[in-house]
């Protein structure tokens, strides 16, 4: 009979603590709820990122494209003409400019430069006029202002390959800061800040005649 009463109190003793936390991890170990939120929590921030580093790199790819086509537009339109002036050269950058939309976030510096090479030996080029125009942004509207920038007489460095002596050469460019959309956007606006140079350059010969002026340059 005492055997009896001992093997039931023995039965209905609680679990040491020991053998309650095993009993509770293994339960643990066996549910599944939460593993789908969870598994969320991690593969969000990775698909994020891929997401918008797609973005990014596309747009920046995009904008390029368009940097190298505006540059080559600025040259194209100005070996066109047999003179021309400084506020013609301010409106085929406002041209070249317009052709970089919707892209909006720093403003396009324009460059253009007619170069003679001379006619002895060696050959050099010298600049005959320049004409920096920056894009200035004022009530929601872009328009350009231009200045000489390089010294007429100076020699300036061109591709061996035009070094044709007694002939004239325009070179043409663009350049912006490309500021990648989430960097703009966490900033707000560019505050001074540089982001990532994108320019082309581009040199032409006149069509027109053999020499492009610049009447006021």
């Amino acid at each position: 009979m005492m055997q009896v009463k001992l093997e039931r109190a023995r039965a209905s003793a609680k679990p040491g603590l020991i053998t309650a936390l095993g009993n509770r991890l293994r339960a643990f170990g066996r549910a599944k709820d939460g593993v789908a939120a969870v598994e969320f929590a991690f593969i969000v921030p990775i698909m994020l990122s891929l997401y918008f580093g797609t973005m990014e790199l596309s747009q920046g790819i995009d904008v390029n494209k368009k940097v190298g086509r505006a540059s080559s537009l600025v040259a194209d339109l100005v070996t066109q003409q047999t003179v021309i002036t400084k506020s013609e050269i301010v409106a085929i950058a406002n041209i070249a400019a317009a052709t970089l939309q919707p892209y909006k976030r720093s403003d396009a510096i324009v460059e253009l430069v007619g170069i003679q090479v001379s006619g002895e030996t060696p050959p050099k080029a010298r600049v005959t006029w320049s004409q920096r125009v920056t894009q200035i942004t004022a009530n929601g509207v872009k328009s350009g202002s231009g200045s000489s920038f390089l010294t007429v007489g100076d020699i300036i460095i061109i591709p061996g390959e035009l070094m044709i002596p007694n002939t004239f050469i325009v070179k043409g460019g663009l350049n912006i800061d490309y500021f990648p959309f989430t960097t703009y956007q966490i900033n707000s606006v560019t505050n001074g800040k540089t982001g990532i140079a994108m320019g082309e350059r581009y040199y032409l010969r006149p069509r027109m005649s053999p020499v492009v002026v610049c009447a006021d340059c």
